[in-house]
């Protein structure tokens, strides 16, 4: 006789109107987190791996029997002892949280360098840092609310001394860390070695480098991009996945080919970039300004030459490009993917905020990272407020109003947008519309995109069929939009 349970890296969950679920507590892929189940197919589940009932029972109905096999060669059940059922993490749990795949976590506001652009004013502390035993609160909430996967960021987070013990915490309750965002001055060997017995990021480290001969100044720090360089290296050869981020501004904007090269060099698996942002320290810098267009023609650029080279690493160039290595075919944007009909309407404006939410280091919860330094902090909910966690948050609060909002509320709300042919492709990000003002603003990079043809322009880029020589950008887009 066979008696069956469940693997230990699953779970059995619910989530609002999602009442029955297989959560995957171990998987780094989004789209494969979660088994949907029906209520026949959860209580058969139930039966079978309840301690001393067999699979091969006569008096389970074939059906459930035929399940079980499935199963069992999925790697979802595996045989046990008789006297073996669920652990308790893998019972049944239901949270009338809307499902939240992963949490952005800042453990801490503080950051051993002085970047010029952050977000948080980390070189400053102003967010502060929660105490460990308030840390400890907020791996609960999120075990409560069925999270069971974060991101670690900061300031910087390994300048908190209690850093391993928060990693093992974690791990006590079986909550994944998929990725640490570091700028790297504090990754050595001896971390590495120290990481390794913790079994950590599947999605490996974050690594912030803001271009060749040009990371220094943004960074405040002499030294910082020689640490940054050094850190990808030792990271890359325990083998885990790196991405670089990293932060344009017309300074740096002439060195992306250079640095392009020396991503491929480095053997960096996902090139993340992004223009500036007009919030925290930047929002007090002088000469800050970068131009859209000069931008987006960088971008082009790039992504001819990425092109002539069949994709040779996974890369994001902001909201403009995107493509994943070796298939460039498979190429997008995140300026143009609305249905292109009346539809749209009933479409949210983000579809990330509710999956990906944003935890300040004082407990303040964001839709999104890039909502720091934004009017939406003034009305975050607090997850250490009386009556406050973030079960009630992700269920019914400011944020999951935000992450309900439709493009047909913004259309209600914008007589600019919803008179613009555009509006049924348009995406917009409502980050980039709060930092230009208001929340129902325009996202005027994505305007820039749709009104002025960057789609076709990408796909010559794409197919080689742009020839730059002598082209001075601005001139060349002087018809362009403003």
């Amino acid at each position: 006789m066979r008696y069956v349970t469940l693997s230990e890296q699953y779970a059995l969950r619910g989530w609002g109107n999602l009442t029955y679920g297989i959560l995957d507590l171990n998987n780094a892929s989004m789209s494969e987190n979660v088994k949907i189940l029906t209520p026949v197919q959860f209580d058969a589940i139930k039966l079978v791996t309840t301690a001393g009932i067999s699979i091969d029972d006569n008096l389970i109905p074939k059906k459930i029997r035929e399940m079980a096999e499935t199963a069992i060669k999925d790697g979802i059940f595996i045989l046990c002892d008789k006297s073996k059922g669920l652990y308790d993490y893998q019972e049944y749990h239901y949270t009338k949280a809307k499902y939240t795949y992963s949490l952005l976590w800042s453990i801490t506001g503080n950051c051993n360098l002085k970047c010029r652009h952050c977000y948080i004013t980390a070189d400053k502390n102003l967010y502060g840092e929660l105490s460990f035993e308030k840390c400890i609160q907020v791996m609960d909430q999120m075990v409560e609310a069925n999270i069971f996967k974060v991101d670690i960021t900061g300031g910087e987070p390994l300048v908190r001394k209690d850093f391993w013990q928060l990693l093992e915490a974690l791990k006590n309750r079986k909550i994944t860390i998929m990725t640490i965002y570091s700028n790297g001055f504090m990754i050595d060997d001896n971390f590495l070695d120290m990481l390794e017995k913790y079994d950590v990021c599947p999605n490996g480290f974050h690594i912030s480098y803001d271009g060749l001969n040009c990371h220094d100044w943004l960074r405040g720090v002499n030294g910082a991009e020689k640490k940054a360089i050094e850190a990808i290296q030792m990271i890359k050869k325990r083998n885990y996945h790196v991405t670089v981020g990293t932060v344009l501004h017309m300074g740096n904007l002439s060195s992306l080919p250079e640095t392009y090269e020396l991503m491929k060099e480095l053997g960096v698996d996902y090139w993340k970039i992004s223009a500036i942002a007009n919030t925290g320290n930047c929002s007090r810098q002088e000469n800050k300004e970068i131009s859209d267009k000069a931008v987006k023609y960088e971008y082009l650029r790039l992504i001819k030459r990425y092109s002539e080279e069949n994709a040779p690493l996974d890369i994001r160039l902001g909201a403009f490009f995107q493509c994943q290595k070796n298939h460039l075919e498979g190429w997008k944007t995140s300026f143009r993917t609305g249905c292109g009909t009346s539809e749209r309407c009933s479409e949210h404006l983000c579809e990330i905020a509710r999956i990906f939410p944003y935890l300040l280091p004082d407990g303040r919860l964001l839709p999104c990272v890039t909502m720091s330094g934004t009017k939406m902090e003034n009305i975050a909910p607090n997850i250490f407020n009386d009556g406050v966690s973030l079960s009630k948050v992700l269920h019914k609060s400011v944020i999951d109003d935000f992450c309900d909002k439709t493009y047909g509320d913004l259309f209600k709300n914008n007589e600019e947008c919803n008179m613009c042919e555009h509006k049924f492709f348009c995406s917009s990000c409502r980050a980039n519309a709060l930092y230009n003002g208001d929340f129902y603003d325009k996202d005027i990079s994505s305007c820039i995109f749709n009104k002025c043809g960057y789609l076709d322009k990408i796909k010559a880029a794409v197919n080689h069929k742009i020839d730059w020589k002598g082209v001075n950008c601005l001139n060349d887009f002087s018809s362009d939009f403003f």
